[in-house]
């Protein structure tokens, strides 16, 4: 009984998300936010790139914060997984991810966490703090977010506070604040050239639910833990549920 009242709650809720998309299609207005998202160049072919296998991938950057999000959409029925990056954190060639960020941009850091990952990144996104709190006030602020003195674990908890509440029946069927809300994303976030609305919007629901965050696995040398970040990533390549001995890291 509970399990089809959920599933008719989903229904009744995706069908709410659907009209309100249907009306923005409708007035032409989904054309117009799809063609305003500033778009960059972050990925790109290159020799040696990992191939596309099982779920989607995502890497979220914010300008100005100290981890890269690396988040893995299941295509089965394995929750999704948001793994933090220390941007400070070496890598087996000496370089952080903040140099090669520094160094080559959006490009070069996707090309970094690529090879360092061996797993193919579909989508890109980046936002500054500044642009997070403007569609934190769009979506009338957020509800209180569990507090870690982990600043990872933090910024994890705040990015799914935000997707969870934005994409509440009493948001995003509001047009208080669903208009400002669409009316400042494309101009607050950069998303790579092959991404589009339809893309954020896939982000965002798949983000709303239960997840599974940590961070990558690290040695006490401010290194990944090469063997234990392996293994995360040959789980999230497989679309595998996360090891209990990596969660509790």
């Amino acid at each position: 009984m509970a399990r089809r009242w959920r599933r008719e709650h989903r229904f009744w809720k995706s069908l709410v998300a659907f009209l309100v998309m249907l009306a923005l299609l409708a007035s032409g207005g989904w054309y117009y936010l799809d063609r305003s998202l500033h778009r960059t160049e972050a990925l790109t072919g290159y020799p040696g790139r990992p191939e596309k296998v099982a779920g989607t991938n995502w890497l979220l950057v914010g300008t100005d914060a100290r981890t890269v999000l690396f988040f893995h959409i299941p295509g089965n029925n394995v929750p999704p997984t948001l793994v933090s990056l220390p941007r400070d954190s070496a890598l087996p060639g000496q370089q952080t991810l903040n140099a090669a960020y520094v160094q080559g941009g959006d490009r070069l850091l996707a090309r970094t966490v690529e090879k360092e990952t061996g797993l193919f990144i579909d989508h890109f996104a980046e936002i500054d703090r500044k642009g997070l709190a403007i569609l934190i006030t769009d979506i009338g602020g957020l509800p209180d977010t569990p507090t870690d003195q982990d600043p990872a674990a933090q910024q994890r908890n705040y990015l799914h506070a935000l997707f969870r509440q934005a994409t509440k029946p009493g948001v995003y069927a509001n047009p208080s604040h669903l208009f400002p809300l669409i009316s400042d994303a494309p101009e607050l976030l950069t998303v790579d050239k092959n991404d589009a609305l339809a893309d954020l919007v896939h982000l965002a629901f798949a983000m709303r639910g239960d997840i599974v965050g940590l961070t990558v696995p690290m040695s006490q040398e401010m290194r990944w833990d090469q063997n234990k970040a392996a293994l995360l990533f040959a789980e999230l390549r497989h679309d595998l549920p996360i090891s209990a001995n990596l969660l509790r890291m």
